[in-house]
């Protein structure tokens, strides 16, 4: 391993253990001058150590060139707790680094009276262990075990010494059990007061370090708390600093809640944990006297709790949740707070022993000006809370100014108290108008407890005003703070006792609303806390709204009487006007008029079809004022112009409460028809669901409102109408089949206008002089022309579009007589264009010419003739026809020829 060079006095190394025998070398370079040698050497080097890291490495170094071995380690003793503990580690030559146990091996203290070491305490010089003798030996400690498991047969252990007393030893391992020769435990004995003192050193420098950091780390902390503005920022400062102090993991603050019977926990930021579980752990209040709380109440002491000890099964949840996160060490210091401590502060650790002494003293230092800082913060709070609450009255206030219905008060208050996070739940009861009841007047619509049996039976049932806690709360004029557990403890089983407790709330108040010495109603409202005046003050402004909604309410209630009797004042009149618009007289108008004729005087159900835009509606109400019915309203549905979620209540009504937004009971069209008919206008929209209760009606003529259980019974003649092929909609499944024979007792079918062009002209005519008189232009007629293009246009529109046309015309006219008229032109397909390319000019002209032909009905010359409209004389139409050879046949039909 190594050789003596004989002229110099040194030693190199030169010879390897593979190229001479381990005992040879040690013969050869071992003598008393050698080893003088190398203690001085050794000396010289270390009394330079100041570093931890420095001396193991230096002492491992210098020794492995002259002697084998694995690896060193040196412990270091507390004689205060007896224990010894790693201190110096060896972690680039250990061979147990990669063992499973090594991580907590390195942070286990031993005791100083266990077997082997209490030997070695009492020694003067080095000992040797042959491994495989002593493991047999109980209570032998566990480094030797790991030791020998990695391939350590042999160790050598050397007592470190200071001022008479055992501070440590060091530890030289070895894979074999001839390596600690008597040489190599000479040159220990010899090297051992030099590495005490390099210990020593190294303690002490280290203590230094710690001092010089901590008055640097403390000042800082001390620096930033000044100008933190909330406690979350506090513990962050905290958290941050003393972590380069203290081996704690994190920490938390308890705050104690106005009247001192609860508390709330406080986390840093950073630290926080997402998990439901402990945002619960959070949000909620605990008891000040919950066991953990009530024990530390004095604030020149710091208490430190072993959570391993603890019984945890009726420990707050907060606890609970650390301890399940890992936390085994707790410290919990009370924060100075003017009289009452409202504050204090915990740390945790994940091992034992991180609060000792020098973490107590460090936390002690610090705490009286932490707890100024919070107390500022409080004080600051305070008024930024006063300032919040002052800003949110106002707001309120100015709302409420604006408020005339109670949907308007509800949007407020939902509004207003949603600003108000702690709020979770509110209801307000009015007074009804006899005084013997309290009955549900709006309520929070995010409410939790909606599907509570209990809340159902309170939301449909009056409550007393003399008897429970609303007796309590209505006998006087202040809020009444309710807390829950309290109450069910002494043996109070209240309705809201029970409604509240079952939901998990703990504490509500109840506010009287009153004006003057007049009751309106109560408040209540569900919250941990609240500031109890801006309670009172909100009471009192929701009183005033009350107030004045109550005695507008029978207004309100009026006007909308006759908003509604106006409404279908105007609709009857309309409809009067409207009979008198029926106009044609041509043979198929003759057949609807010998239809309407006939069923007029019956109860049956009529169902008008036609295309759109043909008079369906008109005809609807003819057939009414034709009836016995006419001295009633004629009530019209359009189903197609309704959302599918409103047509059942628009057609059947709802009660108050059926649904979201069902304020108010609501009268449906049948139970306004009822005695009269009511027009279902475009009934093939219906959808399926509705369908079914529609059929009902029809065969029963009795329904129940939405959200009602009273069935109603009414006499309503049913008339309806549809541009749809209906029994092609039953054949496809898009309408039911029992509800089209329903409705189908006496069809009538309107024709298009294509189907009485007799009808063009003088309904043309007609709107011509209606529209001449609403608009004030006079137009008397139409030019020739217009009235030719008005017979051939295929009016695809029907009547509709023939009045909006005029109406149109009218207004763009700045002649007595209509000269132009825009009418549509018919789109070009693609099927058409292909037709047209692969036909001569000849044939094109026939086609256009005998189409010509059969809109004038065969007249070829004269007013509305067809040259007329092709613009050319009437010779020049023969020639061409019999050019083109175009017969009577090709525009009367077969049977004209």
């Amino acid at each position: 391993m190594a050789k003596l060079d004989s002229n110099a006095k040194t030693y190199t190394q030169t010879i390897t253990a593979d190229e001479m025998p381990f005992e040879a070398i040690e013969k050869q370079i071992l003598s008393y001058e050698q080893e003088k040698s190398i203690l001085l050497t050794l000396s010289d080097d270390i009394t330079r150590v100041r570093e931890k890291s420095d001396l193991i490495t230096l002492f491992a170094s210098r020794m492995k060139g002259f002697f084998y071995f694995k690896h060193t380690i040196v412990m270091l003793i507390d004689q205060a707790k007896g224990t010894y503990a790693p201190f110096l580690l060896d972690p680039v030559n250990s061979p147990i680094i990669n063992h499973p146990g090594y991580p907590d091996l390195v942070k286990t203290t031993f005791s100083i009276n266990a077997p082997v070491i209490n030997e070695v305490i009492a020694a003067d010089s080095p000992i040797t262990f042959l491994l495989k003798e002593i493991l047999h030996i109980p209570g032998l400690p566990s480094f030797i075990n790991i030791n020998y498991e990695c391939g350590i047969r042999e160790m050598m252990i050397t007592p470190l010494k200071s001022k008479m007393e055992t501070i440590g030893f060091i530890l030289v391992y070895s894979d074999r059990t001839d390596s600690f020769t008597n040489e190599f435990k000479a040159i220990l004995k010899g090297i051992a007061p030099q590495l005490s003192s390099a210990v020593s050193n190294i303690i002490t420098n280290d203590e230094i370090n710690k001092n010089e950091l901590t008055s640097e780390v403390l000042l800082s902390v001390s620096n930033e708390m000044v100008s933190v503005k909330n406690r979350s920022d506090l513990l962050n400062t905290i958290n941050t600093g003393l972590k380069k102090l203290i081996d704690f993991t994190h920490n938390e603050m308890t705050v104690l809640d106005e009247g001192g019977d609860t508390y709330h926990v406080l986390l840093a930021s950073p630290e926080i944990n997402e998990t439901s579980d402990y945002s619960e752990a959070i949000s909620i209040p605990y008891s000040a006297n919950d066991g953990i709380y009530s024990s530390v109440t004095n604030t020149d002491d710091t208490y430190l709790f072993d959570l391993r000890s603890l019984d945890l099964a009726d420990a707050p949840l907060w606890l609970k949740l650390n301890y399940a996160a890992g936390a085994r060490e707790m410290l919990i210091k009370v924060l100075p707070y003017n009289d009452v401590p409202k504050h204090k502060l915990i740390l945790f650790a994940e091992k034992q022993n991180v609060f000792n002494d020098r973490a107590l003293g460090i936390i002690n230092s610090i705490a009286s000006q932490l707890g100024t800082a919070v107390n500022n913060i409080a004080a600051n709070e305070e008024i930024l809370n006063k300032e919040k609450d002052t800003s949110f009255l106002l707001e309120l206030s100015s709302s409420i100014a604006a408020v005339r219905t109670k949907t308007d008060l509800e949007l407020v208050i939902y509004h207003a108290l949603k600003k108000l996070s702690n709020i979770q739940v509110y209801v307000i009861r009015k007074m009804t108008d006899d005084g013997l009841g309290l009955s549900a007047y709006m309520f929070d619509q995010d409410m939790v407890l909606v599907d509570d049996p209990i809340y159902q039976e309170l939301l449909h049932n009056n409550t007393d005003p003399k008897k429970g806690l609303t007796g309590r709360v209505m006998a006087g004029n202040q809020p009444v703070i309710i807390d829950v557990e309290k109450e069910y403890a002494n043996g109070n089983r209240d309705i809201y006792i029970q409604l509240w407790r079952n939901n998990g709330i703990k504490k509500a108040y109840g506010v009287p609303l009153k004006v003057g010495n007049k009751a309106l109603g109560l408040l209540w409202i569900v919250t941990d806390e609240i500031n109890i005046v801006l309670v009172k003050s909100i009471g009192a402004q929701v009183s005033t709204a009350m107030s004045n909604i109550i005695a507008n309410e029978k207004i309100l209630a009026l006007r909308k009487q006759l908003e509604i009797e106006n409404s279908h004042l105007n609709e009857q009149i309309n409809t009067i006007y409207n009979f008198s618009d029926i106009v044609g007289q041509g043979p198929e108008m003759q057949k609807v008029y010998g239809l309407m004729k006939r069923v007029a005087e019956s109860n049956s159900t009529v169902l008008i079809l036609g295309e759109t835009g043909t008079g369906k509606e008109l005809i609807a109400r003819a057939i009414h004022h034709s009836s016995p019915r006419k001295s009633k309203i004629m009530i019209k549905v359009n189903c197609a112009a309704l959302p599918a979620n409103l047509i059942e209540s628009e057609l059947f009504g709802h009660e108050k409460g059926a649904f979201t937004g069902a304020t108010d009971r609501r009268i449906g069209k049948f139970e306004l028809a009822n005695n009269s008919t009511i027009f279902l206008d475009e009934i093939g929209e219906l959808p399926l669901e509705l369908q079914v209760k529609l059929l009902r009606v029809i065969q029963e003529r009795e329904f129940e409102r939405v959200g009602g259980t009273t069935t109603i019974k009414v006499d309503v003649r049913i008339v309806a109408a549809t541009n749809r092929n209906l029994e092609n909609e039953v054949d496809e499944g898009k309408f039911r089949s029992d509800l089209f024979y329903r409705l189908n007792v006496f069809p009538i079918h309107l024709p298009s206008l294509r189907e009485r062009q007799e009808d063009i002209i003088p309904l043309a005519n007609y709107f011509l002089s209606r529209y001449g008189k609403l608009t004030g232009i006079r137009v008397n007629s139409f030019a020739s022309k217009i009235i030719t293009e008005l017979q051939t246009y295929q009016w695809p529109g029907n009547v509709r579009e023939l009045e909006h046309l005029v109406e149109r015309s009218v207004l763009l006219s700045s002649d007595s007589v209509i000269r132009e008229i825009d009418l549509p032109k018919p789109p070009t397909t693609k099927a058409d264009e292909e037709i047209v390319m692969n036909r001569t000019l000849d044939d094109l002209e026939r086609d256009y010419i005998v189409e010509v032909l059969k809109r004038c009905s065969g007249k070829i010359a004269g007013t509305g003739g067809a040259a007329q409209l092709l613009n050319i004389p009437s010779t020049t139409l023969h020639s061409k026809m019999k050019k083109l050879n175009i017969t009577r046949g090709d525009y009367f039909g077969d049977d004209e020829t």
